[in-house]
């Protein structure tokens, strides 16, 4: 059998798991809002969202389970942006489980990725008076991590979007992200 005839048998048979409300089962509301997280993760990483994709049905339906979801903190917000704006977090979440660690690993995740990271400081930075932009520039720029590539010569937003990395030890978390084309944030 073709690898993405398995894949796609694997997204057919996780898609059967959701439940009426949009969700993954679980033994409690964390436990079903964590499985909803990883299945969602699966599908992205195929390539699907909620409006591309053999399985976008699917991921809307998740998504909505999880904005609808009592249980909210800022991870799982972001979570949700991250998705809407077309990001995919690319790896086999289905070796993680629903524990609560995982809130810390998906938000190192979201954090790592300088794509993510790119987009939310232009979005803060059209949300600012034009007065203010080179100080939240300059300060934005100060927070980064330092395995990105500043060096004289190279062009800095091309650097921090492609998350050019200074050589030196691997990044702590080596997951990577993927912008999936023909998705458009909602809102």
């Amino acid at each position: 059998m073709k690898p993405q005839t398995i894949k796609k048998k694997a997204l057919t048979n996780l898609s059967s798991l959701i439940q009426p409300d949009g969700g993954m089962p679980g033994l409690s509301d964390e436990g079903r809002v964590l499985s909803t997280i990883l299945a969602l993760l699966q599908f992205l990483a195929a390539g699907n969202i909620s409006d591309q994709g053999p399985f976008k049905s699917q991921v809307e339906s998740l998504i909505h389970f999880l904005e609808s979801s009592s249980l909210q903190n800022a991870t799982l917000r972001e979570f949700i942006s991250f998705t809407r704006a077309g990001y995919a977090l690319e790896d086999d979440w289905l070796r993680e489980s629903p524990s609560p660690a995982l809130w810390d690993e998906l938000q190192t995740a979201m954090d790592d990725d300088m794509g993510w990271q790119f987009k939310k400081a232009k979005d803060a930075d059209d949300a600012l008076p034009p007065e203010e932009r080179d100080a939240w520039y300059e300060a934005w720029l100060a927070t980064l991590p330092e395995r990105v590539d500043l060096s004289p010569g190279k062009d800095s937003v091309i650097a921090i979007f492609f998350g050019q990395r200074k050589s030196g030890p691997a990044p702590r978390f080596p997951r990577k992200s993927k912008k999936l084309k023909g998705s458009a944030e909602k809102t």
